[in-house]
């Protein structure tokens, strides 16, 4: 088990069960309908697919593990076809494999962006880096700080 899967692990464990994953939703999978089967896969993509941020190497492999495991949900019943896509897209935005990049939080138009991006562009941007954060959808708070785990 690589260290930063285990700092995902332990972060996410800190947080009580039922908010231990922001909105990860769409608009064809809105979290008031899906919300508590979408962060049930998303719990077992942070159990099963490890994550290196520093090492480019584990790109594919988590993006597969994935891939994998919301294909199994949708076998299962889990998740719909929208919300497989969603929670996807929600998994695949974050620093895993992606050396020297962090999660930001940004105002932009009004409205607080999570984006993953180096560490120099957030900074000069006017965002804030979410230290130990490694998916985007987690990060940021209304407010544009980080949230807390």
């Amino acid at each position: 088990m690589r260290v930063s899967h285990v700092v995902l692990v332990s972060l996410l464990s800190l947080a009580p069960a039922a908010t231990a994953f922001a909105a990860c939703e769409s608009s064809q999978c809105p979290a008031s309908e899906f919300g508590s089967a979408v962060e049930a896969v998303r719990a077992e993509i942070a159990e099963r697919c490890t994550c290196d941020p520093g090492d480019r190497s584990t790109r594919r492999p988590y993006s597969l593990c994935v891939g994998e495991t919301i294909r199994e949900a949708k076998k299962r019943g889990d998740l719909t076809k929208a919300c497989a896509k969603t929670t996807r897209r929600c998994a695949l935005e974050s620093t895993c494999g992606k050396p020297g990049a962090v999660v930001c939080c940004q105002s932009e138009r009004g409205e607080v962006v999570a984006s993953v991006e180096p560490e120099n562009r957030c900074e000069r941007r006017g965002g804030t880096v979410c230290p130990g954060v490694v998916v985007a959808v987690d990060a940021c708070t209304d407010e544009g700080t980080c949230a807390t785990p």
